[in-house]
């Protein structure tokens, strides 16, 4: 059993101010009212069990300072390293050990007892040895002194301190790479990184360096060594690639590799460039499917995350985890044209369908559904053409417990979509163009609207069923005539009509006149006729 057991001495012969029956307890409490000023109190503690000897226990020791004046009195709650991370005092040192870069949140606690508190001071003293990484000093590297002053109306200060020992983060790393054919098979190996206890694990990112800026030219992975087709020349001495290396709380540092010779292929500049152009964009597309993968399997329930950039042209990401229902959820991203919107309803199929999807984490991890949408306003990882009208969307549903993706396919008109619609209806009846919702077939590489309904437009957005999740656009299609080809077909058929008629009309009188004429040089040729009343007529017979 531990005990715990508090003595006090001090400089000057004074009875024991601890009753024996607070010794034992884990918390000492002292009234101020029994302490005179002028004194300085050793506060020691012991802590042993039954085997323990009392004098070879350790102790700890604080000392106490007595003054005639109401002194603020100031406590450290708490050290959190990146704002949410606690982090305890080092048994040895004392200091509270952080990773150097991370930002530090210090909770203290103020109490007066008479006076109010007049003002707080927080101060940084400065580091008790230099922040290098080849100093060889017993003291910590980046050893701070911070200390919180609490001032009352009547000029009593209360004074706390702590040390923030600032360890060093991942350095020395270095990129492996020979000389290379351009788009040849290449091996890029990161070597002799130095990476501090507790910070893995560690990912690896290669960067291409081209004249104007540096851009992610692989997703981020835990492997040291790439195995990649070769990237083209960026410069005339040849390219240069830089690997970012990032621990476990996400402090990144890049660090830069040398220009490489590139053997170049016959290749012309512009095919160069459109290669590196769109392999830029498809590494950025995975990058993004890392990042919303990592966000849903960390996201707590009921949470948005939206990962947008303030420039236009950039897609915009929503990352949703909510127990599944029926009501729209939108996205927006700029355009240099103006505010693109997507959105998406899940219909009661959708929620039959996963209701008893299986699990094999703790119901708190499962709980829910994660929606991610990502809205491409212009630049897409996707082919320019069909021509589209709207922006792509991607829409998934994923597992909350891991982020990974969740395959929803023959589930009729059970996902309506919605999408900004730029065409014009006028013109495109006019010219036999169609608007049409489709969705990208992986497949197959191309657009396709099987299993796609177009409900319709309205103002200027198109809405849409669908029957499964993938990536969507309005495509503009031919798919009937033109309305100026419409009213040139009816034209000529009633000319036609007309002419056929005319046609008749003029053959049925000739066949009258014809038969007129037969009628007349077939009557008697007699002078005289009688009619039915005993009359006599003469009648004369003209041939022609």
């Amino acid at each position: 059993m531990v005990q715990s057991v508090t003595t006090i001495k001090k400089i000057l012969q004074e009875p024991l101010l601890i009753p024996r029956r607070l010794q034992n307890k884990p918390k000492l409490e002292i009234p101020c009212t029994n302490l005179k000023p002028g004194k300085i109190l050793t506060f020691e503690l012991q802590v042993y069990n039954a085997r323990n000897s009392f004098q070879s226990s350790s102790v700890a020791s604080t000392v106490v300072v007595v003054e005639d004046k109401e002194i603020p009195l100031i406590v450290i709650e708490k050290v959190l390293a990146d704002a949410s991370r606690p982090v305890h005092r080092h048994p040895t040192t004392y200091a509270y050990d952080i990773p150097a870069g991370l930002p530090v949140a210090v909770h203290a606690s103020i109490t007066a007892v008479k006076s109010p508190i007049k003002s707080v001071k927080w101060d940084i003293k400065g580091f008790s040895s230099s922040y290098t990484f080849t100093a060889k000093k017993v003291s910590p590297f980046g050893l701070g002194l911070l200390m919180d002053w609490a001032h009352e109306t009547k000029g009593a200060c209360g004074i706390a301190n702590l040390t923030i020992h600032a360890v060093p983060g991942i350095a020395l790393c270095k990129l492996d790479l020979q000389p290379y054919v351009e788009y040849e098979p290449v091996k890029i190996e990161v070597k002799d990184c130095s990476i501090p206890i507790g910070r893995q694990p560690v990912t690896y990112q290669l960067y291409l360096h081209s004249l104007s800026s540096a851009f992610p030219f692989s997703i981020p992975q835990t492997s040291s060594i790439f195995n990649m087709a070769g990237p083209p020349q960026q410069t005339s001495n040849g390219t240069q690639i830089s690997v970012q290396v990032c621990d476990k709380y996400m402090l990144c540092t890049l660090f830069n590799g040398p220009v490489t010779a590139v053997t170049l292929t016959e290749s012309r500049k512009e095919d160069r460039e459109k290669l590196i152009n769109k392999a830029a964009l498809a590494v950025e597309n995975q990058v993004l499917d890392v990042f919303i993968e990592k966000i849903s399997a960390v996201i707590p329930l009921g949470s948005k995350v939206q990962l947008a950039s303030k420039y236009p042209g950039y897609p915009s990401t929503l990352v949703f985890r909510q127990l599944l229902d029926n009501t729209p959820i939108y996205l927006k991203a700029k355009s240099n044209s103006g505010l693109m919107e997507g959105s998406v309803r899940f219909e009661d199929a959708v929620r039959e369908r996963l209701r008893n999807r299986k699990c094999r984490k703790k119901t708190t991890d499962c709980e829910g559904l994660v929606v991610a949408l990502t809205l491409y306003p212009s630049q897409t990882p996707y082919p320019n053409k069909p021509k589209r009208t709207s922006p792509v969307m991607e829409v998934t549903l994923r597992k909350p417990e891991d982020g990974t993706p969740i395959s929803i396919s023959n589930v009729p008109n059970a996902i309506k979509l919605a999408l900004s619609h730029k065409g014009n209806n006028t013109e495109a009846q006019e010219k036999g163009i169609l608007y049409r919702c489709s969705f990208w077939d992986e497949s197959l590489k191309e657009w396709s609207d099987v299993g796609i309904v177009t409900y319709g437009v309205d103002g200027d957005v198109m809405r849409c069923w669908s029957s499964h999740l993938t990536a969507f656009a309005v495509i503009e299609t031919y798919g009937g005539l033109s309305t100026g080809a419409i009213v040139g077909i009816i034209v000529t058929v009633l000319m036609g009509i007309f002419i056929i008629m005319m046609f008749a009309f003029f053959f049925f009188r000739k066949k009258q006149a014809a038969n007129a004429r037969v009628s007349h040089e077939t009557l008697p040729k007699r002078d005289k006729l009688q009619s039915s009343n005993g009359s006599v007529v003469k009648v004369k017979a003209v041939t022609p």
